[in-house]
């Protein structure tokens, strides 16, 4: 028999969770690429920088206050106009139905800017790294949107770290 002490039961519990959504996720994908295939679609990304630092540096605690304050600000700007979903320790990714490309540049430019106003407001260093994939195909490739979207991000992620 395994001996569970409280951490591990945790940290079980947490991958368990993890998996879950973004099974769910996935399945929400597919189903809106099946009801939708004549709209846009688009994703867009986001993961958090210097969680790791943060951690480290000043607790888990003030790491788990940056993830917060990240979901807080995507769900801020998005509103009722899509879904928010966190699909890893610090990555969330953002679905919003119908909209340009124009409309998303616009989300993607909102959500800089109230983090940028986050930031000027708390203790810990509030920012993310953000990239967005969009189409208008007929035939959505939802595989290959999410890796142009996290393509992205981690080219952006790149631009942060080479302007600090």
């Amino acid at each position: 028999m395994v001996d569970l002490t409280p951490i591990t039961f945790i940290i079980i519990l947490e991958h368990l969770l993890m998996a879950a959504v973004i099974t769910f996720f996935l399945h929400s994908g597919y189903r809106e690429l099946k009801e939708h295939r004549n709209n846009k679609l688009n994703r867009v990304m986001a993961d958090a920088n210097d969680l790791k630092k943060i951690n480290d540096n000043l607790g888990h605690q003030k790491g788990d206050e940056l993830i917060t304050q990240i979901a807080s600000c995507l769900k801020q700007v998005i509103k009722n106009d899509g879904n928010c979903y966190r699909t890893g320790g610090d990555e969330f990714i953002i679905c919003v139905k119908g909209k340009t490309r124009q409309e998303i540049e616009t989300y993607v430019t909102c959500i800089r800017k109230e983090l940028r106003r986050m930031n000027d407001r708390k203790d810990i260093p509030v920012s993310a790294a953000i990239g967005y994939a969009w189409t208008s195909e007929k035939e959505k490739n939802l595989d290959r949107l999410m890796q142009e979207a996290d393509d992205a991000m981690y080219e952006d992620k790149k631009k942060m770290k080479k302007n600090r």
